[in-house]
C-alpha cells in the first residue's frame, strides 16, 4: 500500500534550499501601534511619522515581492489530488490512505465511513538550470 509521504516526484532527492539572508523584517504590529499612539498623542506626531514614513521603502518592496510571488501562483498549472482514509489526516498516524478520483472522494464522503481529503499540487513551467542544483 502506497503511504501519503510516499507520492512524491520521483528521483528528487534535492536539498531544500536556504533562506536568503534579509534584513531585520519590519513588525508591521510594531509599525500600527507606532501610528496609533501618534494620532492619541499629536506632540508624538513629527517622531512617529518619520518612523512610518521610513518604513515606507521596505513596506513598498514587501509589497512588490508579494505580488510578484501571487502572480507566480497564479500562472502555475494547479491539479487536484484526491484520497481517503479510515479517520485522521494522511501521513499522520499510520493509518491507510487510498487514492481516489474526485467522484470516488465525492462518494465516500456521501455514503461511507471513510473520510476524504484533496490537495493542491501546484507546478510551474520548466526552467533552464544555469548552475548544478548541488
Amino acid at each position: 500500500m502506497t503511504h501519503i509521504d510516499d507520492l512524491y516526484e520521483p528521483y528528487d532527492d534535492r536539498e531544500p534550499e536556504p533562506p536568503e539572508e534579509h534584513e531585520q523584517p519590519l513588525d508591521l504590529d510594531e509599525l500600527a501601534a507606532t501610528l496609533a499612539d501618534a494620532r492619541n498623542d499629536p506632540g508624538e506626531l513629527g517622531q512617529a511619522t518619520a518612523e512610518v514614513l521610513a518604513a515606507v521603502p521596505h513596506l513598498l518592496a514587501r509589497l512588490r515581492a508579494a505580488e510578484a510571488e501571487l502572480e507566480d501562483w497564479r500562472n502555475r498549472t494547479h491539479r487536484y489530488e484526491y484520497g481517503t482514509t479510515l479517520g485522521p489526516l494522511p501521513g499522520t498516524s499510520g493509518e491507510p490512505f487510498w487514492p481516489v478520483s474526485r467522484d470516488q472522494a465525492e462518494l465516500a464522503w456521501q455514503q461511507t465511513g471513510l473520510t476524504p481529503w484533496v490537495r493542491t499540487i501546484s507546478t510551474s513551467d520548466w526552467a533552464e538550470l544555469t548552475e548544478p542544483p548541488f
